[in-house]
């Protein structure tokens, strides 16, 4: 289990992104096609539990799990040996290749003096034709995909990849999704690899989840986790006290649901007034440890303006880049303003909803960020 997130066990809620993921599958297994699903939400909104769920949930109705890496969709070898599938070369016409001994190539790994190979990206293709089982590639942390250090002649086998998976170029023999989870950027970030647009069964902007699935997360915590006696009378005062903390969100649920579990592994599983009020503190400092982390690699001019366009803005309200990049402007130039809304966007202070619109990410953050950075010049 990851020590910022609960386990997978710890799952509530979610009916409707899981009834929209099954009908999805469901549609491709009748069609036997191939094509892209993308769950993309702010850091700590819980994109990589709703992946494994629905995964578990695949995986018991015949589909093959398949987690892969950014480097998977331009390694063949890996992209086959993760496929299952027994490794082979193909030579093809299109480009040739000198290497020296000490040089090493994306695709194919370190070669020999004097080999000239004509590497076959095409074999990409031919092993996606080979796929007998409906199977689902996991790619997390998409939002990745827009990182300086991959090369030019990697986003090109890249982009041939996702095109044959995304927009089918040929029919398939099985249905094979690949499924992208990553910040709310992803989805932009995929149009610079040919992916424009998802049909709106495809996305999934994942927000915090309902108040009542929150409360079952933190029971299971306690009782499972926890170890405490679910017939305990301060059981329900500890699960409501520490849903006053944590907003819905999954990170801070977590975060939560793990200091309470190490006071009762050290306290035979009591539950006093003495460690709720330390569980309660320690989850609060983790809280805002996670609001100050979102500020990271912000100058303090950034800040003082994201900070100032925050205080017009009221709460749950709705904003749009239209309003944001000229609030920006009154003290930043046009292109440095643009700059600061992506990176605010891509830091997951500000989230996109469903309406395409922004707000930002954690109501509690908003307060957090005007009380420690609003006074400071």
């Amino acid at each position: 289990m990851a020590l910022d997130r609960g386990s997978k066990t710890f799952f509530h809620g979610r009916e409707k992104e899981k009834k929209q993921f099954r009908l999805f599958l469901n549609r491709l297994i009748k069609d036997k096609s191939r094509t892209s699903f993308l769950i993309q939400g702010s850091p700590g909104v819980g994109k990589t539990t709703l992946w494994e769920h629905c995964c578990d949930l695949a995986e018991k109705q015949g589909w093959n799990i398949v987690v892969i890496d950014i480097s998977t969709l331009y390694n063949i070898k890996d992209f086959r040996n993760r496929l299952g599938r027994e490794p082979f070369w193909k030579f093809w016409r299109k480009e040739k290749l000198g290497f020296n001994p000490s040089m090493t190539h994306p695709e194919v790994g370190t070669v020999g003096l004097g080999m000239e190979l004509e590497i076959n990206h095409h074999t990409f293709i031919k092993t996606l034709n080979a796929i007998k089982k409906p199977t689902i590639m996991v790619l997390d942390e998409a939002q990745n995909l827009n990182q300086d250090n991959i090369t030019k002649a990697q986003k090109r086998v890249i982009v041939e990849v996702l095109d044959n998976i995304h927009n089918q170029k040929r029919k398939s023999k099985t249905s094979v999704v690949l499924l992208f989870s990553g910040l709310g950027r992803t989805r932009e970030i995929l149009k610079d690899y040919g992916i424009s647009r998802f049909a709106t069964s495809s996305v999934i902007h994942l927000q915090a989840i309902d108040k009542v699935s929150e409360r079952k997360i933190i029971y299971d915590w306690l009782v499972q986790e926890g170890h405490v006696n679910k017939n305990d009378p301060h059981l329900k005062h500890w699960i409501e006290k520490i849903s006053e903390q944590t907003y819905q969100w999954p990170r801070h649920i977590a975060s939560h649901g793990i200091h309470a579990v190490n006071y009762l592994e050290e306290h035979g599983s009591k539950l006093t007034h003495g460690g709720l009020k330390m569980v309660l503190q320690e989850g609060e400092n983790s809280r805002f440890e996670y609001y100050k982390s979102r500020m990271d690699g912000f100058s303090h001019s950034e800040v003082e303006s994201i900070v100032d366009f925050l205080k017009t803005q009221k709460d749950n309200e709705s904003f749009s880049n239209r309003d944001i990049i000229p609030f920006f402007e009154k003290t930043l130039s046009t292109e440095k303003s643009e700059d600061l809304f992506q990176k605010s966007w891509h830091s997951g202070i500000f989230h996109q909803r469903d309406d395409m619109k922004y707000s930002i990410s954690v109501p509690s953050m908003k307060d957090w960020f005007i009380q420690h950075f609003g006074n400071k010049k």
